[in-house]
């Protein structure tokens, strides 16, 4: 655990240092997208260093596709 916590605190750390200076010149959208993906990606960056089996992006497709993938399968399969 405490390789992963050191990891990726050298990965968010160096992200920072090369993007701030960038976003500063960026506009709020492209900020707020930025800082939308950076606030996911620390989301999943604790659920896999703490493994605490949240809410998962694997999870968020299934809700989404499974049923209709199924309705699609269910209609064509042939009797």
């Amino acid at each position: 655990m405490t390789t992963k916590v050191i990891m990726l605190t050298i990965l968010f750390i160096g992200l920072m240092v090369y993007d701030f200076p960038k976003l500063k010149k960026k506009g709020r959208k492209i900020n707020i997208i930025y800082f939308t993906i950076v606030a996911v990606a620390i989301y999943l960056s604790a659920d896999f260093i703490l493994i605490l089996n949240w809410y998962n992006l694997s999870d968020l497709l299934h809700d989404v596709l499974y049923q209709p993938a199924k309705q699609i399968v269910d209609w064509m399969v042939i009797e």
